[in-house]
């Protein structure tokens, strides 16, 4: 009796297993994100059914900008796939939002990020009969000078002007 209760109890464990199996891609932007003039979209990622899926977008950016994402639902299994959370990990930078705290995930924007390498991560899980698939777009804007900072460039180029001026004089 005991051996066919530990047998059921294995059984189960390894049928609940199968429910937590997490897909994770890993996706590389081929170039600098800031040189794609209208953003960058990645292939479609398709997820099987009943899957918690991960999938990182590393890129890199040449210059200080500001990046955005959206995601784009598949009309053939996109309208099952929830998305739960992302993070953003790079240079300084760890930005994470998840939708259990409230926050609204379908699409964001990191301000003024420095050039260099980043990794962009989205979390969620596919609920439908054929699973779920999505694109991806980031896109990259050049990060507009803060007020301080061109106030500052300002009133710089006033002194080097009075100096020069007194000089010549």
């Amino acid at each position: 009796m005991k051996l066919k209760f530990a047998a059921a109890i294995a059984c189960s464990m390894i049928a609940a297993s199968a429910f937590a199996v997490t897909d994770t891609t890993t996706t590389t932007v081929p170039n600098a994100l800031d040189t794609y003039v209208a953003g960058w979209t990645s292939n479609t990622l398709i997820h099987a059914k009943d899957h918690a899926f991960a999938d990182t977008f590393n890129f890199t950016l040449g210059t200080a900008s500001d990046v955005g994402y959206g995601y784009t639902l598949s009309t053939l299994g996109g309208k099952n796939v929830r998305f739960d959370s992302f993070s953003l990990t790079g240079l300084g930078v760890n930005v994470s939002q998840s939708t259990a705290a409230g926050d609204d995930i379908s699409s964001y924007t990191f301000s003024n990020l420095a050039a260099g390498a980043y990794s962009f991560t989205l979390n969620g899980l596919t609920t439908g009969r054929n699973g779920g698939q999505y694109t991806l777009s980031l896109g990259a804007t050049p990060a507009v000078p803060e007020p301080e900072s061109i106030a500052l460039a300002l009133a710089g180029l006033g002194v080097v002007s009075l100096i020069a001026r007194r000089k010549s004089i």
